[in-house]
């Protein structure tokens, strides 16, 4: 669980959920049963990508 928390803060972000809309999304994750976590962090992951930080970048 501690690895999809950020996943979906992410879609979140991507979205510009309201603070109502996330805690929705807190709630739904909470009620996902632990044998699933594994494949929804793949989805989350796959869709909402963390962003690698380029030290080049300016």
């Amino acid at each position: 669980m501690r690895r999809l928390q950020p996943a979906t803060r992410r879609a979140c972000d991507h979205w510009g959920d309201s603070e109502s809309a996330r805690q929705a999304m807190r709630d739904r994750l909470a009620e996902v049963q632990p044998e699933h976590h594994g494949a929804l962090l793949t989805h989350f992951e796959r869709t909402y990508p963390a962003q690698e930080i380029d030290p080049w970048a300016r």
